[in-house]
């Protein structure tokens, strides 16, 4: 084992916490949140939208906060993932895929 690797690691070897996304965005917001968090050791975070966000999920207020933390994530070689369960179920982008068109939808699964 490298003990000076393990002492200081990579960022993808760091924890990422869940940030819960939460409220209105604003992007100069979200940086200094991504950077307060890389500041004190995380390897970066997952953007998470949770029960209270105030901004239109996936708009183009939401996509100029995600640009600010990729802006951040990539200053610092840290690490953002998007996590998409906006309400439920996983994949559902918030209801927008679903909105989109019946073809989308599954009305059920059938096993044999």
């Amino acid at each position: 084992m490298n003990l000076k690797d393990f002492k200081n690691p990579e960022s993808f070897m760091r924890p990422a916490p869940f940030w819960a996304i939460n409220d209105r965005l604003d992007p100069k917001e979200v940086e200094r949140q991504l950077r307060d968090m890389r500041d004190k050791g995380y390897g970066g975070a997952f953007f998470h939208a949770r029960h209270g966000l105030t901004t239109d999920y996936m708009s183009e207020e939401w996509f100029e906060s995600m640009d600010a933390a990729l802006k951040v994530a990539e200053e610092t070689d840290g690490k953002l993932y998007l996590y998409d369960e906006d309400l439920w179920p996983s994949g559902n982008a918030g209801g927008l895929v679903a909105g989109m068109d019946d073809e989308f939808r599954s009305a059920l699964l059938v096993g044999t």
